[in-house]
């Protein structure tokens, strides 16, 4: 049975390619996130929000990461793909 975190991620287009990026390109900004996955930056923000409320991604240093669970998570997108 998935984690509630997991299966929000899972289940949501915009958090996997957010969590698919932060795994294959490392620690980013927000501007090249939001470059990259090409969103507005509101649901960007609503997306970073959701993420980091649910232990996937951390902000450090100005940058976004993924934390452990997060690079479990990643690991199942990974395997989507």
């Amino acid at each position: 049975m998935l984690l509630m975190s997991e299966e929000k991620v899972l289940s949501s287009p915009i958090k996997r390619k957010i969590v698919y990026l932060l795994k294959t390109d490392g620690p980013m900004i927000f501007k090249t996130i939001k470059d990259e996955i090409s969103i507005s930056s509101d649901s960007l923000k609503i997306a970073l929000n959701d993420l980091e409320a649910d232990g996937i991604i951390k902000k450090k240093k100005g940058k976004i990461e993924l934390t452990e669970l997060g690079k479990e998570i990643s690991q199942k997108i990974s395997s989507m793909e």
